[in-house]
């Protein structure tokens, strides 16, 4: 049930990327994976991050038009973070999800990292890379996201 309730959540976020739009500040937030040897990209309006200021956590989502990748950062610090899928150990979770029109593909973060080289609560901005091995054993690489506006 668990598995289930993240899944919604991950293609409720999504479809509210979708649905947003951000405003004409200076550049646009960038966010690039390589998943199994192939490039994956957003487009500009596609990647979205969100803040729980109650909880520190962040939320940093990409979405093309058929696939997602999602990040949960459990802290708000530049840091090294752990992905894990213990959630005793848990720093963050990250999910990728190759077919939105079919959720029973999505994929969890076994192992890997996230770093979070920029956070500028001033202008609402973060910025990091990650790296990691999916359920299915692929592996997601060269991961990066770029002065991403959070709310």
């Amino acid at each position: 049930m668990k598995l289930y309730s993240k899944i919604v959540f991950f293609a409720l976020l999504a479809i509210s990327i979708a649905s947003c739009s951000k405003d004409n500040s200076s550049t646009p937030a960038k966010m690039s994976a390589t998943i199994d040897g192939k490039t994956w990209s957003p487009p500009d309006l596609g990647v979205m991050g969100t803040f729980s200021s109650s909880t520190g956590v962040f939320t940093i989502t990409g979405i093309t038009g058929t696939s997602s990748l999602s990040i949960i950062i459990h802290g708000e610090t530049t840091s090294t973070y752990t992905l894990s899928i213990y959630p005793v150990k848990t720093e963050c979770e990250a999910t990728y999800i190759p077919s939105l029109l079919s959720y029973s593909d999505a994929y969890f973060a076994t192992s890997g990292t996230v770093v979070l080289t920029k956070v500028d609560k001033t202008k609402k901005l973060i910025s990091g890379t990650f790296e990691y091995t999916l359920s299915n054993s692929k592996t997601i690489t060269k991961g990066q996201f770029n002065d991403v506006t959070y709310q």
